[in-house]
């Protein structure tokens, strides 16, 4: 029987790691994608190439196969090149999963140039480059599985996200638009959109002062109970997003293509409030 095989993009750590030894868990070769060096105007460092290599190797404990990509997504030739080492490795890719992502904050108007380009470059051309990529062999065998991971930023605008809302929101439309086109190969589509989960790409000072400034880590967490509807829940651990990524291609969502599954543990019902209220008076905050 041939052993399923799966393409993980920004997998070096965070939820990339986690679907990665998800999948390794249930018996799939792993193959896991990072560009494992910075880029210029983020507010936190990027996973590293020992980061990647550590993913790599932890599914490999689990007894099946890890391979580590290194790869810019925001490169043609580097994308179509990983590609094909992957395919030769493991013959063929049976789900692709675009985990990739990263992002930055401001006011749409105070935004840099290359912070608003490089975040659509890596996000959403990155994400197209690749499924480009992989799409030919899984329309070749008319079988597959994408999953593209999304945000509750692409539907419930957020001050101070523009570029990387907008990048979200892109993804989740070309979801449905790679579900209606991929549809007639046997090709299944669907994206995941998490709420803010606790990852490395959130865990530095400058997140923690959004609470208040000098705020602490378990500030930082302890205010994530205010941002879900559920009792007891705060900031996503990765695994609630793995657990709907494994969902999604498995057997039981067979019948399933073009949906975005929100996991946010009730984020998106709470009631909205202007946080920087005017009255005719001024300013009341």
């Amino acid at each position: 029987m041939t052993r399923e095989t799966v393409l993980i993009t920004g997998g070096a750590r965070g939820q990339g790691r986690s679907h990665a030894l998800g999948f390794a868990a249930r018996g799939a070769d792993v193959a896991v994608l990072d560009i494992g060096q910075p880029i210029d105007g983020l507010p936190y460092e990027l996973a590293t190439s020992d980061d990647l290599r550590e993913t790599a190797d932890l599914v490999a404990r689990t007894g099946v196969r890890g391979l580590a990509v290194a790869c810019d997504v925001r490169d043609p030739a580097q994308v179509q090149a990983a590609a094909g080492t992957v395919l030769a490795e493991f013959g063929h890719i049976d789900t692709l999963v675009l985990n990739h992502g990263i992002w930055s904050t401001g006011r749409f108007w105070e935004v840099e140039e290359e912070a608003w380009t490089s975040t659509f470059d890596v996000n959403v051309n990155g994400s197209w480059r690749v499924a480009r990529a992989v799409a030919p062999s899984m329309i070749q065998r008319r079988a597959g599985n994408i999953v593209i991971i999304g945000s509750t930023s692409a539907t419930t605008p957020t001050q101070n996200y523009a570029h990387y809302a907008a990048s979200k929101a892109a993804l989740v439309q070309l979801t449905k638009i790679f579900a209606a086109e991929l549809g007639e190969f046997g090709v299944r589509v669907n994206s995941v959109s998490p709420g803010l989960v606790d990852t490395p790409m959130v865990n530095f000072q400058a997140v923690y002062d959004r609470v208040r400034p000098g705020a602490s880590r378990e500030e930082f967490l302890q205010g994530g109970y205010a941002m879900t509807l559920l009792a007891g829940r705060r900031q996503l651990d990765p695994s609630a997003v793995t657990a709907a990524v494994l969902w999604l291609v498995s057997a039981q969502a067979a019948d399933i293509t073009g949906l975005d599954l929100v996991i946010d543990a009730g984020n998106r019902l709470l009631p909205r409030h202007n946080p920087r209220p005017w009255t005719p008076e001024g300013n009341v905050s």
